[in-house]
């Protein structure tokens, strides 16, 4: 509070000094128009909490009337209410010290008045979106300010096969995004000798290539498959690491995850965060090679083997690790169940690692 009181006693002593603005309590005129927007730190890439967005309601002799201010919330979300309508606004985004946004938006009487979502996210350059069932990556990399993608079909196994297997249209794109729900049988794994081509093996090695060029993979919750194949070593999710969707035995459920990189903590704003898992099932992992980060954890987990309820401690629930000159982020939480609160600021942080 401190900080929002100094910052406007300064604007309103600036105005009168340099402008001759008096303050008047009122002029009349309709207080019913709303302004909102998102708040964003351009040089982080991430949504701001806790900004102080405020604009000064000035008539046309010049008199202050008001300063309306808000706070952000965790998601970079404020509004600004109670606004004389008819008018052209000046709104300020302060962060800290530092003012990091302002701009001029028009406001007419009775109006609801949504500022356009500014760009706020990791700087991928083209991306390819394996499409899928159960995640929505077009959706979430919006919600990150990432535009620059490719869908690739990932429910037709011929045209998914023949997109992963070729390492020349891989080397195109700075980052893969694996929605969980696209095909694997006969392009990441083949379980019953139909494979006669060889398509599987090409996929796995143009994958692993990729990666080791420098290239960026993130797959979340049921496309863990593509990470267990391609690197078997660095992660041990639960089950028989040979055996498709063997891990995906975890309970839906929202548990409190720790998060584990200070980093990642002071970011995203909070070191714990919830995290939903809001499909019937989900892949578990017990553990990670030394060479893999952690970013969240948690204590416990709930799974399902058979009849039996079981649990897993110290589950990690976002990882990541770095092949050579390239980097693999895993999820086992749908992203798209998790973009409430500070979830936007967790992915844009793996996202800018």
């Amino acid at each position: 509070m401190m900080r929002t009181s100094i910052l406007l006693f300064t604007l309103l002593g600036a105005c009168k000094s340099d402008n001759g603005v008096s303050y008047v309590k009122d002029y009349g005129g309709v207080y019913e128009s709303t302004l909102s927007g998102r708040a964003c730190d351009a040089n982080s890439g991430r949504w701001l909490e806790g900004a102080v967005v405020y604009t000064h309601i000035v008539n046309d002799a010049d008199e202050l009337i008001d300063t309306i201010e808000t706070y952000s919330a965790a998601d970079g979300t404020w509004s600004l209410e109670e606004l004389r309508g008819d008018q052209t606004y000046t709104v300020y985004v302060q962060y800290g010290n530092e003012i990091v946004d302002m701009f001029n938006v028009e406001v007419p009487d009775n109006a609801e008045v949504q500022v356009p979502t500014p760009a706020c996210g990791a700087d991928l350059g083209r991306v390819a979106v394996i499409t899928g069932n159960y995640d929505d990556w077009e959706g979430v990399l919006a919600e990150v300010g990432v535009t620059n993608y490719q869908l690739v079909d990932g429910l037709t196994g011929d045209e998914l096969g023949q997109f992963l297997s070729g390492s020349d249209n891989l080397a195109e794109f700075g980052a893969l995004f694996f929605a969980g729900g696209h095909i694997e049988e006969d392009v990441i794994y083949d379980t019953n000798g139909s494979d006669t081509a060889g398509v599987v093996t090409a996929v796995r090695t143009a994958i692993r290539d990729y990666v080791s060029n420098g290239g960026f993979v993130y797959a979340s919750d049921w496309s863990y498959d593509v990470i267990e194949l391609c690197w078997p070593d660095r992660i041990d999710f639960l089950g028989d690491d040979e055996e498709p969707d063997g891990a995906q035995l975890g309970e839906p459920d929202t548990v409190r995850a720790d998060i584990m990189d200070a980093d990642m903590a002071e970011s995203v704003g909070s070191d714990r965060v919830d995290v939903s898992f809001d499909l019937d099932t989900w892949p578990v992992i017990e553990s990670v090679d030394d060479a893999v980060t952690v970013f969240q954890r948690a204590d416990e987990v709930g799974y399902r083997q058979g009849t039996e309820q079981r649990t897993q401690s110290n589950a990690p629930l976002l990882v990541s690790f770095s092949p050579d000159d390239g980097q693999v982020v895993f999820s086992s939480w749908r992203v798209a169940a998790n973009l409430e609160g500070r979830g936007p600021n967790v992915l844009r942080y793996v996202l800018d690692k």
